[in-house]
């Protein structure tokens, strides 16, 4: 059935072009694989079609890979975490919170928990984020991101 026969097992991931590491990421690991853009981390360079914005199907287990595999094209800035870093809180997150990653561009993830959170457990994921070096307390207020949590399950993170 060739590459793309286990489409199912990718996660999908809105992809902001918002930077040129971005793009060389794109450019170098992301191809088209019967209508849909694919990373299965490896090296396809993808031909010039680019657009600001797209969905990506990655081939992980977890989203956490996907930080991995940016390597040195995501983060590492000012006070953002190298993808590295990052790769680890987000694991974290997923084995306590169900959260994986839903949306990326060069200073902004977006997360969904997977399943609906405890008052408790919105309030410890909410308290978690605030002690990691981000802006995403710069967003809404605390009340307004711990109902969210609740309510939707989402959050983000962003770096000025």
């Amino acid at each position: 059935m060739g590459r793309t026969a286990d489409l199912d097992k990718y996660k999908k991931v809105k992809y902001r072009i918002d930077d040129v590491w971005q793009y060389m990421f794109w450019h170098d690991y992301v191809s088209e694989q019967n209508g849909r853009l694919v990373c299965d981390r490896n090296y396809s360079r993808t031909a010039d079609n680019v657009k600001e914005e797209m969905d990506i199907y990655f081939k992980v287990e977890e989203t956490a890979e996907i930080m991995e595999a940016m390597g040195t094209n995501w983060g590492g800035w000012n006070e953002c975490p190298a993808s590295h870093i990052m790769a680890g809180k987000m694991r974290e997150w997923e084995r306590a919170y169900g959260a994986e990653l839903t949306e990326i561009s060069h200073d902004t993830l977006v997360f969904r928990c997977q399943r609906k959170l405890e008052e408790k457990e919105a309030e410890a994921l909410l308290q978690d984020i605030s002690n990691f070096p981000s802006n995403a307390l710069d967003i809404a207020d605390f009340e307004t991101i711990r109902r969210r949590l609740i309510d939707e399950g989402t959050f983000a993170l962003w770096w000025d």
